[in-house]
């Protein structure tokens, strides 16, 4: 028996919801969604035409950067970075650029070397969960943004499903718990959701390698059908780092992995 590239299937639950995925990396991020109709098979559209960039429509990238006045107040984020007026404001205001904080949360044994540049100072009085949540809070937006610009009556849609959102955020390989449930609290101050059981229960997490495998089999990069104890290894090229990924096909209905390698970057 062997496995071949599977058919999206439709929805299997009995409400209608809303899928928001982010994408939050060290010098670019990005966004995408699903609209969860029972029945209906869920089609994935990618957030672009962010604000700030609506000159590039087709772009699905924005850099993760945030200006903060001296009180500590949002002054821009992602795309808006490259409004002109914007940046000669912040020079006048002197506003502090926030970039690459992201490596704040890594875990302590982690290897430093795997940064280019230095990590910007945080504006005074803000821990890396409320800079993070500050920037969850702006691609949220502008998922909901695209949503309703591009789902025929988006309005009334968002009304019904605001309270059922799911929200998959990406982690880097090798975090762990501290690491996600410090991004479930940046979620909540960003005001993804309220920080109630209902709230925390819709925030999941996906490890990076695991998206990249997924996206590698949903998207048929893989030319051969795969069998049980085939060995899959997806190497991410970033901005920052390589990561490489290894993983052993257990099973096939359903498809099975299970990490023969640890996942390592350079």
């Amino acid at each position: 028996m062997t496995y071949r590239k599977p058919e999206r299937q439709p929805y299997r639950g009995t409400e209608l919801s809303l899928a928001i995925a982010i994408d939050f990396g060290i010098t670019f991020s990005g966004a995408s969604w699903a609209l969860l109709e029972p029945g209906q098979i869920p089609e994935i559209m990618d957030v672009s035409g962010y604000q700030g960039q609506e000159f590039q429509a087709s772009s699905t990238k924005v850099p993760t950067v945030i200006y903060y006045d001296a009180q500590g107040v949002v002054k821009a984020v992602g795309g808006e970075i490259y409004d002109p007026e914007l940046i000669s404001e912040a020079k006048e205001e002197r506003w502090t650029k926030i970039e690459r904080f992201k490596p704040l949360l890594k875990p302590s044994n982690q290897n430093d070397s795997l940064i280019s540049a230095p990590i910007a100072p945080l504006p005074q009085g803000k821990l890396v969960i409320d800079v993070v949540g500050d920037f969850l809070g702006y691609m949220f937006r502008s998922a909901l943004d695209h949503f309703q610009q591009q789902v025929m009556d988006g309005n009334s849609f968002m009304e019904r499903v605001k309270n059922k959102v799911i929200y998959v955020l990406s982690f880097d390989n090798g975090w762990d718990t501290f690491q996600q449930d410090c991004m479930r609290r940046a979620a909540i101050s960003g005001g993804l959701v309220p920080d109630t059981d209902d709230g925390r229960s819709r925030i999941h997490f996906v490890s990076e390698a695991e998206a990249s495998l997924r996206w590698c089999l949903a998207n048929g990069v893989l030319k051969r059908t795969l069998m049980v104890g085939d060995r899959v290894v997806v190497i991410d090229a970033g901005a920052n780092t390589i990561t490489t990924s290894s993983y052993d096909v257990t099973g096939l209905s359903p498809l099975s992995f299970r990490e023969s390698r640890a996942s390592n970057g350079r």
